[in-house]
């Protein structure tokens, strides 16, 4: 017998937005004015584009993501980042890579799987970027929703 299919997975909105403020005040809400932007197929976006310029080491960002549940659950997240990032869901840190970094220099949504406890109804994926030396690549994707 062959393995089933594998259920296509789907929570996040396709919409993200950018914040050049990192600091991580208020997670509960995306700051106003803040530029929009989606992920590529490969579920990944330099973080350049939304910055509007080219980026320097060390510069921060905060991207959020708004998305609705039907009902609470564990959510499975994978990650990437060229280099560091933490990521909150509804204000609660649910993984971070400040310590060390990425650690592999092959940057995608598969180098990082973590989860957290998301609530029915209105939910705010926040996650912190801080550029690395070859780029501000960054990449996400949804796991699996229990």
């Amino acid at each position: 017998m062959g393995k089933a299919p594998q259920k296509d997975v789907s929570f996040l909105s396709k919409t993200w937005s950018f914040s050049a403020d990192a600091r991580p005040g208020d997670l509960n809400r995306i700051p106003a004015k803040s530029p929009t932007f989606t992920l590529g197929k490969n579920h990944g976006i330099d973080l350049d584009v939304p910055a509007g310029k080219k980026g320097r080491t060390g510069d921060e960002c905060m991207i959020f993501n708004e998305f609705e549940l039907g009902k609470a659950g564990e959510l499975g997240f994978g990650a990437g980042a060229d280099w560091w990032f933490e990521v909150y869901l509804n204000g609660k840190e649910i993984f971070s890579t400040l310590p060390r970094g990425n650690v592999s220099s092959q940057i995608s949504a598969g180098n990082h799987t973590f989860s957290g406890k998301g609530r029915k109804g209105r939910n705010l994926l926040a996650v912190r970027v801080r550029r690395g030396n070859s780029s501000w690549g960054f990449f996400m994707k949804e796991m699996f929703s229990k």
